[in-house]
């Protein structure tokens, strides 16, 4: 189960070889460890003969138990939650909100509007986590100011994401090897306006 958990998550791991090399000898070290507790008295079924540990040995056991549990569950939340907030996945922070002019909430604090000097921000959340925003602006135009558009909505997802790859026209993914999770980003033109859509509910 270590092994497969860590190859699962091997995209949170930055040694990935070094960390391979020594998790090829985890199982046989956790296998070692349910032999010396089989070997026992707090084992389960009668046994003529116990052998039990010192007290070293047992804190010994115990210690490398806990890193390498602590290890994995760690890797497990990096992967599942997002830290950083104001941005998809993650909490939804007024405090850390960048330069704004006003701050709405709606639906029981389960939508707010954020305006700055160059969009008005719709955040979504499902519960403590957002789940979407929306950007509409005025002063900016999806055909002239392309990049900065996507520099505004990069701050809304996670820091890992990849580029955005065009699967239509004003329609965006882009993916974060951190979460294993795709993103979609839509652009929509209206009348005097455009607004973006960022979403972490994956189509695909």
């Amino acid at each position: 189960m270590a092994e497969v958990t860590l190859d699962k998550l091997s995209s949170l791991i930055n040694h990935k070889e070094l960390i391979k090399k020594i998790s090829d000898n985890l199982s046989e070290v956790i296998a070692n460890i349910g032999t010396m507790r089989n070997e026992s008295a707090i084992s389960h079924g009668s046994r003529i003969r116990n052998i039990e540990p010192q007290k070293e040995e047992t804190l010994f056991v115990i210690s490398i138990s806990e890193d390498i549990c602590i290890f994995l569950l760690k890797l497990l939340y990096a992967r599942t939650q997002v830290e950083e907030k104001n941005v998809i996945g993650g909490r939804f922070d007024k405090q850390c909100l960048p330069d704004f002019k006003s701050i709405s909430s709606y639906s029981n604090n389960s939508h707010y509007k954020v305006e700055n000097s160059f969009a008005m921000y719709d955040y979504y959340l499902a519960g403590d986590l957002i789940s979407s925003i929306e950007i509409t602006s005025a002063e900016l135009n999806e055909n002239i100011d392309n990049e900065l558009i996507k520099d505004m909505i990069r701050d809304v997802l996670p820091p890992d994401v990849d580029d955005f790859k065009e699967q239509a026209p004003h329609n965006y993914k882009c993916y974060s090897s951190r979460h294993d999770r795709y993103y979609d980003i839509v652009f929509e033109q209206r009348e005097d306006s455009w607004t973006y859509y960022i979403s972490g509910i994956e189509t695909w």
